[in-house]
């Protein structure tokens, strides 16, 4: 039994590249020297992937909804289930803001330390540059100390423009985050993908927290990620951000035809957004 022209390589399957079908390779009049170049490139490309996401990786489509919620309000929150890339995007917001804007200050929250250092912390690390993670890092301005048993080392990193991620959670005394300031003095301008990330609270943020939090992100004009998933129903910051909110785009439901679900919302709080 023959081989098509694009069975005869082995291709490592990826969500986002494409494997040319002999239709694609027919259509775009490939001869045998395209398919290899493709594939040489195509492999290249998951293989960069993998070293350094911080440039090479992936940014889903859906994620240009949470940069263009972030250039309007100040309080974003990501609601979604299990994998879809909620943590995914924050981190990588997070690890960009830090990276672009000078001294910056971005306090990251779970429940609890453990949940830090398996929800936040390793994606975090992922989304670090490359060259950071040549081991630990420790100068006059960065400080870069991870392992993924016990994550960072005093749950802080510091990056080589001063910038600082901070790891906390919802167990400590809210008195440790009052009066703190978060977010850069010097954010970077001009790209509207680098925003001056202030805060990146995960999963059930009390509502004393958020309340909390939302005052320290005024002296820098900062901004908060919050983000959610759903899976004990929803908590009662999720109850307030929903509550009334009037939906700005919406799409039919894959698995139910004729129904329609929320994309966008803009909630009673004014300087907010919810996307799904």
């Amino acid at each position: 039994m023959g081989y098509t022209v694009s069975e005869a390589f082995n291709w490592t399957p990826h969500p986002v590249l494409e494997i040319p079908s002999d239709e694609v390779i027919q259509e775009r009049e490939w001869d045998v020297d395209d398919v290899i170049n493709y594939h040489r490139i195509y492999h290249e490309a998951i293989k960069n992937e993998k070293e350094d996401p911080y440039r090479h990786g992936f940014q889903l489509k859906h994620w240009d909804l949470v940069h263009e919620s972030l250039c309007i309000a100040s309080e974003v929150h990501i609601y979604g289930g299990n994998r879809s890339g909620k943590s995914e995007v924050c981190a990588r917001l997070v690890v960009e803001a830090g990276m672009n804007n000078p001294e910056s200050v971005i306090w990251c929250f779970q429940t609890t330390n453990d949940n830090s250092i398996q929800m936040q912390q390793k994606y975090i690390y992922k989304y670090l540059p490359a060259e950071l993670k040549q081991g630990n890092i420790k100068s006059k301005t960065a400080y870069i100390s991870y392992s993924q048993k016990n994550g960072f080392s005093d749950n802080k990193l510091v990056l080589p423009n001063g910038s600082e991620i901070i790891f906390r959670n919802y167990a400590q005394d809210i008195s440790t985050i009052e009066g703190g300031e978060v977010g850069s003095m010097t954010p970077l301008q001009g790209n509207p993908k680098i925003h001056n990330i202030g805060v990146w609270a995960d999963e059930l943020i009390p509502q004393d927290f958020l309340n909390t939090l939302r005052f320290r992100l005024v002296t820098r004009d900062a901004k908060m990620l919050v983000s959610f998933t759903a899976i004990e129903g929803y908590s009662p910051v999720v109850k307030e951000m929903i509550t009334g909110a009037k939906t700005l785009l919406d799409k039919e439901a894959d698995l139910i035809p004729g129904y329609r679900v929320p994309i966008i919302q803009q909630p009673k709080r004014g300087d907010s957004r919810i996307v799904y």
